[in-house]
């Protein structure tokens, strides 16, 4: 008789971007990120961040603060991509 084959959780995957220097809403997005996809999932989640990230809002400095404070809380598994 076969052993049945083990199934593993499919990763979660999120994309953000549009941040625009917007601090308070980037907290409130981690915040309601994290708890919509479960803290457990949450920290194998791999994010990915596709820019718009500094300009129009008022808290540029912050937003990237914040940005490579989560990159080292959760290497490997944040990416923000830079491009012109």
């Amino acid at each position: 008789m076969a052993e049945p084959k083990a199934t593993t959780k499919p990763r979660v995957v999120c994309c953000v971007g549009d941040i625009h220097g917007y601090i308070a809403k980037l907290q409130n997005l981690w915040s309601n990120l994290e708890n919509a996809v479960g803290s457990s999932d949450f920290q194998t989640a791999l994010i990915i961040f596709l820019g718009d990230y500094c300009d129009r809002g008022p808290n540029t400095k912050e937003v990237i603060v914040y940005h490579f404070t989560i990159y080292l809380l959760f290497c490997p598994f944040f990416f923000i991509l830079i491009f012109k």
